[in-house]
């Protein structure tokens, strides 16, 4: 039993470094900010608020790059609602509704993040600028 617990132990370290990374990196594609950073919470989860897109839009056009991401928690899966723990937390509506939750597995690598971020960065400037053309 304890070969098992040292290597969740390891594999919880790992993803919980590799957050850590998207984390610092997402944050240098404006407009992206990273929701309870410094808090208590898991180490393969992620919630970011993506000024000017909305996160449903989002989710689809990383659905297209091959991406797998949510607009809520997992627990209120196929809502249309923000994120009631977004709400709790003070965000707005609109902010709410501006984000994304990203998880990790403990397969993942330092390559993908990297390809993911360079992804959700051409995803965003492509979503502000149609959402800038609908307002004209």
């Amino acid at each position: 039993m304890c070969g098992k617990k040292d290597e969740v132990s390891v594999h919880y370290k790992n993803v919980e470094q590799l957050r850590n990374y998207l984390e610092s990196e997402v944050v240098k594609i404006p407009g992206i900010e990273v929701h309870g950073t410094g808090q208590k919470r898991l180490p393969n989860t992620t919630n970011l608020r993506i000024e000017g897109c909305d996160g449903e839009t989002m989710l689809m056009n990383l659905d297209l790059e091959g991406f797998s991401v949510s607009t809520g928690a997992a627990c209120s899966s196929g809502s249309n609602e923000p994120s009631p723990v977004l709400r709790a937390m003070g965000w707005s509506r609109l902010e709410a509704q501006n984000s994304l939750r990203i998880s990790l597995g403990w397969e993942n690598t330092k390559e993908e993040v990297d390809f993911f971020l360079e992804t959700l960065n051409k995803v965003t400037q492509r979503v502000r600028l149609l959402s800038k053309a609908d307002e004209q």
